[in-house]
């Protein structure tokens, strides 16, 4: 729930909770022996400049790849219409890997949430690259486009956490610090003060109830004897009608060690979606609707779908070629014919065009140009300047 865009990034990206807390609180999780020996170990009240050393030093440890995890839990109590007490949870899970080995970030995430008011999950898997961004959802996928700004961003959303400037920013709130010290992990604990988060507008209470104010915000830190950061945990409640209780949690391991799963094949999906068989040599192909085969020579990035019309099925003697376009960023399939023309010119035979509402021609070879067909059977073009065209009807 701070407000900073590094610590509310990946609840944002997520699109998380109905319930308004969601994003204030962190909670980490220590196995069981861990958090035993955590218990055990001596508590200290220490200065800022002790806490800030073992804090800096473990933001500033590099990696190359983490494995990471969150995990929010969101109480709600309050009075029914009935007048008795109600309460409902909310819980997110993301759990991910996240590698910047390379030139830039690449990151897999996976997230599952579920409230105590439904049976139901909603569950999705992202694959994040410099590329595009592929949700996966149900078997379905759907593609973006990704910029640096929106990859940095999505990176940012994982590790901002446990950088120095948002250590930073919860020292500067600080009202209590604690240390405790076991062979296995340090444990920081900050106390934060609440008239100092009101002060910095560090915490987005705008959809809180009006009588609703935040009572108290708890941050810690577990490092390991590598000096990296194990978890994270935010700790927050309020008081007022109703009442919120958070607790999120941050988990990494797994550093210098983590490997990506593999990436959806955006080709065979396609395929798949477009009604694309394979032959026993390995050749995909589709069945027109008068019975003769149509190899496919290529899907490109874009999702259009060339055919090799050089074959026996060819009906033009090889000279023309057909355009299939299939937007696998959208639900169901979208697939459009085009006709050939002899042309005007030389040139000009053989290449596969649409005809307008407005009666104009436009040849689909042309670079940047795109052919779509919506799930109400309505067809339009977009050339390669961006004009848009509805498309007349077949019969027409």
């Amino acid at each position: 729930m701070v407000k900073r865009a590094r610590l509310i990034a990946l609840t944002c990206l997520t699109a998380l909770l109905a319930l308004t807390l969601c994003a204030c609180s962190n909670a980490t999780a220590s196995s069981d022996s861990a958090q035993q020996e955590s218990e055990a170990a001596e508590e200290q009240t220490v200065s800022r400049e002790d806490v800030e050393a073992i804090l800096h030093k473990a933001a500033e440890t590099t990696f190359t790849n983490v494995t990471f995890s969150m995990k929010t839990d969101t109480t709600a109590t309050g009075a029914a219409s009935n007048g008795q007490v109600q309460t409902q949870t909310m819980r997110t899970t993301t759990k991910g890997q996240l590698d910047k080995s390379g030139e830039k970030p690449k990151m897999h995430m996976s997230y599952e949430a579920q409230s105590s008011m439904q049976l139901g999950k909603t569950t999705y898997e992202m694959f994040i690259d410099s590329e595009r961004l592929i949700v996966r959802q149900s078997e379905q996928l759907y593609v973006d486009a990704m910029t640096d700004s929106m990859l940095d961003s999505y990176a940012a959303s994982v590790t901002s956490v446990m950088s120095a400037d948002e250590i930073d920013a919860m020292l500067d709130m600080a009202s209590g610090l604690k240390l405790q010290e076991s062979d296995d992990e340090t444990v920081v604990t900050i106390t934060l003060d609440t008239d100092k988060l009101a002060e910095e507008q560090a915490v987005d209470d705008s959809s809180l109830p009006e009588s609703t104010e935040i009572s108290t915000m708890v941050v810690s830190y577990s490092v390991d004897p590598d000096d990296r950061i194990k978890t994270v945990r935010f700790m927050s409640s309020t008081t007022g009608t109703p009442t919120y209780r958070v607790n999120q949690t941050y988990e990494f391991s797994d550093y210098d060690s983590t490997a990506l799963p593999e990436w959806p094949d955006l080709d065979a999906y396609v395929a798949q979606q477009s009604g694309i068989m394979t032959d026993e040599n390995g050749r995909m192909y589709i069945i027109d609707d008068d019975g003769q085969i149509q190899y496919v020579s290529e899907i490109g990035e874009d999702g259009m779908i060339y055919f090799d019309t050089s074959g026996s099925s060819d009906t033009t003697s090889g000279e023309t070629t057909t355009y299939y376009y299939d937007t696998p960023s959208q639900t169901g399939t979208t697939t459009t014919n085009a006709s050939s023309t002899t042309g005007s010119s030389e040139e000009d035979k053989g290449r596969a065009y649409i005809t307008a509402d407005d009666g104009t021609i436009h040849f689909l070879d042309e670079e940047g140009s795109k052919l779509f067909e919506n799930e109400d059977g309505t067809r339009y073009f977009i050339d390669a300047d961006g004009n848009f065209y509805f498309l007349a009807d077949e019969e027409e």
